[in-house]
């Protein structure tokens, strides 16, 4: 899957506001049925998005 950059801005609100508080697990979880991805895609915009910072420190 590849990465573009609006996917990335879209997950890094998704994870931000619709996450928030939530275990890296349970939001990698919802940010795949979100986005329709795959687990292995999923885990790879969650780290970018973690990457770029745009994630929040309670779903590491």
């Amino acid at each position: 899957m590849e990465n573009n950059k609006d996917l990335i801005a879209a997950a890094s609100w998704f994870l931000s506001y619709a996450t928030r508080g939530q275990p890296s697990w349970v939001a990698r979880k919802l940010l795949a049925e979100r986005f329709q991805l795959d687990e292995d895609a999923a885990l790879a915009v969650f780290k970018a998005v973690k990457q770029a910072g745009g994630a929040d420190d309670d779903a590491s």
